[in-house]
């Protein structure tokens, strides 16, 4: 095999390889979709205002394989918001058992999926206060997510999956991605025989009777749903990190004893990942604490802080995730509407991890790939937070997220582009918070000197991509370009290259198409043979390209053979609306449009003239050549050329 075929196959593997370790993106969007929806019931009962702030979470949790049973003592202390605040609401899922409540916390009362607590004393805004609530049961499973009992291989896996509102399923809490706990402690009490991993640092085991306690520790701030519980009969392996300050962070996979050699192979690529991602956004953020995988039985991934939790090890699954301790979980969106903020980003990581590992080709094939998945329909902003359609949509707030940041990246520049990304990661305003579309749009602007609204209100607000049609023609040293959005809607407007092809030698243009239908002129030094639309695919697009012989000026599109379309209406009532006869001739010729009865007799002479190539509608009012109207009955309609015929039959109503 000679080296032209050897690229030509080396690209068709790594095509076939990305393509397949996207699936990730359908997937864990389905997923989670699913879980949403399950969701919904949990809000029957929602909680408007809390009234308090969460500051640290203290979860002691037995967990009993054998019955699918936990059994659970938490400790909140938290922040009055309000002044004189009573009663501290949280979210707690009704079929669990509350035993008793404690420290601050007197009483209780329920309702719904709402577990109040009645304090001793009220304390006012700024007070803080501290809440202790003891319960057992066994936790619903969400579908695919909240607290899970399955196994694999015979051994027991438990694991948990809060996003988005499924803490409540197993703990009491403040269930929302607006308000991070400063810290959080877990203690995982199971059958001495397993291994129970959570976020931050292990801070001690303890064996006692047959059990084996893991207290872990999260010392940086944290939202609700990257809780992770995580209990098998893992085996452990890992290595060190170390960053550019020589801060030493270990990398601790948990896997199923089963998969540790796939799995030690796998998940080699997390080192290199750790390190461009440290380059690209700033460090790590968890880097004294840890970084790690916990398999679980879920398909996808979820990225609990610390310690990701995955179903398989690819390439993609692993970068995206990852991607995510970043985007996600050091911030958070604000609002579910935004939730691209979480998984475009994520998704374009992977992208960028492949650009660094595998070359710019490799990016931008892997930008391609993902914009077949992108509908011609809704938007990356989430409107409606009911649909489960809309709330996970890999194709647009996983793909078109994606898009939106490869493009931005092109808009204002690379320079530019990578230091928004650092920038946005690295501002205490967002840090170990939350943000918005807004937010990002505004750094955006302030990092780039350009005005963005045009950007982001195209790309994110608004519905569909655009659909480009175009025509081209080199004569001599011109060489003219007709384009337009075909789209239905508003048109977009596109900062476009060109790339045209004259023997040995290549031409460069830049130009904006921005809706409707432009005509634009170039100057080449000979004629062009090979002409391409956005050659490094920067713009999100369908190109439609037709011979300029059928593209009028005003970019109409000259149809390329003969036709009379069906009558409509049909049947016709006279005295109404028109009937409307639509034809079209691929090149310019003499027309005769007649209708004439069921016996050939002429009723109306419509159209005889020579006329261009085009689509046309001639209407006819229903009255014969003598102007009385035209009997109820069948006729036909004949459209007739120098070299064409063609008859429709329909029916006249009176």
């Amino acid at each position: 095999m000679d080296k032209t075929l050897s690229c030509l196959a080396l690209i068709v593997l790594q095509t076939a390889a990305l393509a397949q370790d996207l699936s990730h993106h359908t997937l864990e969007a389905q997923l989670k979709a699913q879980q949403w929806l399950q969701r919904r019931a949990l809000a029957a009962t929602a909680i408007s205002n809390y009234g308090y702030d969460a500051d640290f979470y203290h979860l002691q949790l037995k967990i009993l394989p054998s019955t699918s049973t936990i059994e659970g003592i938490l400790l909140m202390e938290a922040k009055s918001e309000a002044a004189g605040l009573a009663t501290v609401p949280l979210d707690f899922y009704a079929n669990m058992q509350v035993l008793s409540v404690g420290e601050d916390a007197v009483a209780f009362t329920r309702s719904g999926n709402v577990l109040s607590l009645t304090l001793k004393s009220a304390v006012q805004s700024g007070e803080k206060f501290r809440v202790s609530v003891s319960y057992r049961g066994q936790p619903e499973s969400g579908g695919f997510g909240a607290f899970t009992f399955r196994e694999h291989n015979g051994a027991p896996i438990i694991a948990s999956l809060s996003e988005p509102y499924y803490a409540r399923l197993w703990r009491p809490c403040k269930d929302t991605p607006v308000d991070k706990a400063d810290s959080v402690q877990v203690d995982l009490t199971v059958p001495e025989n397993l291994t129970a991993v959570s976020n931050g640092t292990l801070e001690n085991v303890q064996t006692a009777d047959g059990w084996k306690t893991f207290s872990w520790k999260e010392r940086y701030p944290i939202t609700t749903y990257l809780v992770s519980v995580a209990v098998s009969n893992y085996a452990e392996f890992g290595e060190t990190f170390t960053f550019s300050d020589g801060t030493a962070m270990p990398i601790r996979h948990y896997v199923y004893p089963e998969n540790l050699a796939q799995a030690q192979a796998q998940l080699a690529d997390t080192r290199d990942m750790l390190a461009f991602f440290n380059q690209a956004f700033g460090d790590y953020p968890f880097k004294k604490e840890k970084y790690g995988h916990a398999q679980f039985a879920w398909g996808g991934g979820m990225e609990h802080q610390t310690i990701t939790s995955v179903g398989s090890f690819g390439d993609g699954l692993i970068a995206h995730e990852l991607a995510h301790q970043w985007f996600g979980d050091l911030i958070t969106m604000k609002s579910w509407q935004d939730i691209w903020l979480n998984e475009g980003f994520a998704t374009y990581s992977e992208g960028l991890y492949y650009e660094h590992r595998d070359g710019r080709e490799t990016y931008q094939e892997y930008m391609t790939i993902i914009s077949s998945g992108i509908p011609s329909t809704g938007s990356v902003f989430v409107r409606d937070t009911s649909s489960v359609s809309t709330i996970f949509n890999s194709g647009l707030v996983y793909r078109k997220g994606a898009w939106v940041l490869h493009t931005l990246r092109y808009e204002i520049g690379d320079s530019a582009f990578f230091r928004l990304l650092r920038s946005y990661v690295a501002d205490p305003r967002y840090r170990f918070g939350n943000a918005t579309t807004d937010d990002f749009k505004n750094l955006a602007e302030q990092i780039s000197g350009k005005e963005l609204d045009w950007f982001f209100e195209q790309w994110i607000y608004r519905a569909g991509r655009p659909e480009l049609r175009y025509a081209w023609k080199s004569q001599g040293a011109q060489l003219t370009l007709r384009m337009l959005q075909a789209q239905s809607g508003e048109g977009y407007r596109l900062p476009l290259e060109l790339v045209a092809i004259a023997g040995a030698d290549t031409f460069h243009f830049a130009f904006e198409h921005n809706g409707g239908c432009q005509e634009y002129i170039f100057t080449t030094s000979q004629t062009v043979e090979r002409l391409v639309v956005d050659p490094d695919n920067w713009v999100l697009k369908t190109l439609h390209p037709v011979a300029f012989a059928n593209f009028t000026s005003d970019c109409n599109l000259v149809p390329s053979m003969f036709a009379l379309e069906p009558i409509y209406p049909n049947p016709f009532v006279s005295g109404q609306n028109p009937l409307l006869v639509n034809f079209s001739l691929g090149r310019n010729e003499n027309v005769r449009l007649t209708v004439f009865n069921v016996i050939g007799q002429e009723v109306a002479m419509l159209l005889a003239d020579r006329i261009a190539a085009g689509n046309y509608t001639q209407p006819w009012d229903g009255l014969k050549a003598n102007g009385e109207p035209a009997p109820s009955g069948f006729y036909f309609i004949r459209l007739q050329t120098e070299t064409a015929q063609s008859t429709r039959r329909f029916v006249v109503l009176r």
